[in-house]
């Protein structure tokens, strides 16, 4: 069992149905051991996940005679769906009751358009594969979503949740075993914080981060170069003052080393200032151009360095971590 977890649950059914997921085989006097919750309300909780199909009850008789133990389980066939986009590709995933993943499925997209149609598509490979969802969550941001939401709603019958893939990232730290409050921090050309507590989860866009200014030859101004971009130039180990953009040419820009420095700097203020608001343990940083070397900067400026983890932002963990959202809060906190 992970405590975080079980604090993150506030009904007494869900944190029975937590306790069962999280064990095997269980007692009632097992759960009420677990739980701290009386044997009255234990038994009514069992009763009615039982009858909601969410967990099975089972007799073993007692060698000698005597009254039979009960052997509780959560039903194998039960599932939580997660479904992420990023850089053109959607992530669809199912997840049972105790968070393991049980399919996975992926599928390229238009990028920049509001992919609907592929997300109820694969939303119904997955049913034909499996069982209907007990919830559903969306992480990514189109214009148009709470639309896409409604409609699988209507299609599904589960609960449908939005959110980011920050959010998502603080999900999956959250059943890792990160402490609550936990914060995620996602870098990129843009920086979105998502703070999970015991009550909720919430969402702060910081704002854009400064570009880097990129100049031709004569030294005028011509464009920005975007601050993933920069760290991709840095990373390749070619920089020799120019950078080329394929729709402006040649470009000269000025101390881009430099800049990288002022941009972890920047970065490591926004984990000071997150650190304020919300005085978690642990810190997430998450993003395409957070390098090793460019998190260790951010470490070393940050007076919450210590505190400070880098988290892999590959498609599968949005997916992931959005599963186990819809898990917490459409079955556990149900």
């Amino acid at each position: 069992m992970t405590p975080s977890v079980y604090e993150k649950i506030n009904t007494k059914k869900g944190r029975v149905l937590y306790t069962v997921a999280a064990g095997e085989n269980l007692t009632k006097a097992e759960i009420k051991q677990s739980t701290g919750l009386s044997m009255t309300t234990v038994i009514t909780c069992v009763d009615a996940l039982v009858k909601e199909g969410l967990i099975t009850l089972e007799l073993q008789k007692v060698k000698g005679g005597g009254k039979p133990h009960s052997m509780i389980n959560v039903c194998e066939g039960k599932c939580v769906y997660g479904i992420s986009y990023k850089s053109g590709v959607l992530t669809a995933l199912s997840i049972g009751l105790k968070g393991e993943i049980k399919r996975e499925h992926t599928q390229e997209t238009k990028e920049g358009e509001l992919p609907s149609e592929q997300i109820y598509s694969l939303t119904q490979k997955l049913i034909k594969e499996g069982e209907p969802p007990l919830a559903i969550a969306l992480a990514f941001n189109f214009e148009g979503r709470e639309e896409v939401a409604e409609r699988l709603e209507r299609r599904t019958g589960a609960k449908v949740f939005l959110i980011t893939n920050t959010a998502a990232i603080a999900y999956r730290a959250l059943w890792q075993g990160s402490p609550l409050p936990v914060l995620a921090i996602g870098v990129g050309n843009t920086v979105k914080c998502a703070c999970l507590d015991e009550k909720r989860c919430r969402v702060t866009d910081m704002g854009a981060l400064l570009s880097a200014p990129a100049f031709c030859g004569k030294g005028d101004y011509r464009s920005l170069l975007s601050a993933a971009r920069v760290e991709k130039v840095l990373r390749s180990g070619d920089y020799g003052g120019h950078y080329e953009l394929c729709e402006a040419g040649l470009m000269e820009t000025r101390d881009l080393p430099s800049y990288s420095r002022a941009l972890a700097r920047s970065v490591a203020a926004v984990t000071e200032i997150a650190h304020c608001m919300c005085a978690p343990q642990e810190i997430y940083l998450f993003g395409e151009y957070l390098t090793q070397g460019f998190f260790d900067r951010v470490c070393a400026f940050s007076r919450v360095g210590d505190s400070l983890r880098r988290e892999s932002g590959e498609r599968l963990n949005f997916a992931y971590g959005a599963a186990l959202c819809g898990l917490t809060e459409g079955v556990f906190n149900e």
